[in-house]
Formats: structure tokens, sequence, C-alpha cells
């Protein structure tokens, strides 16, 4: 349901009895900050629309390629200012 030919579908399945996961690649999100952001800003959006009530985790995937600790306080500060 990622792909853009199914945005127009997203009404039917995302729905105030789900759980959803917003999984996401926190290396991208720090060498392509901008449009790492604008897709997570996007999916954020969807969720909010369809399922305002729903829970939503985030889920920062390749922890073990980060350099240093620093980089997953910025990633944690990038998401937590939005």
């Amino acid at each position: 349901g990622g792909q853009t030919v199914f945005y127009t579908l997203h009404h039917l399945f995302l729905t105030r009895y789900g759980v959803y996961l917003l999984v996401f690649n926190m290396v991208e999100l720090l060498e392509n900050t901008n449009e790492a952001q604008e897709y997570l800003k996007f999916w954020l959006n969807s969720v909010k629309l369809h399922a305002p009530s729903a829970p939503l985790l985030f889920v920062g995937t390749f922890l073990d390629c980060l350099e240093s600790p620093n980089d997953l306080k910025r990633v944690d500060k990038m998401i937590s200012e939005g």
C-alpha cells in the first residue's frame, strides 16, 4: 500500500480499529533529511486523516548502521520536532 498507485485506497484500509507502525530507515533520514521527512509527514497525515484516534508507533530501522550515539539523538530530534 506504499506505492503511489494505492494512495487513493488508503481510506479502505486505514481505520480507527488498526494499530499502525511507521517504519523508517534512520540512516536514510540522516542522509536525505528533507525527502525522508516529507515521506514521513505524508504517512502521518494519511493516518491522521483516515484514523485519527488509532495508535501509531514509530519504528526506526538500521540502528546498527548509525555511526554514533549522536546520530540516534539527531533522529530523535527530527522525529520529535516533525
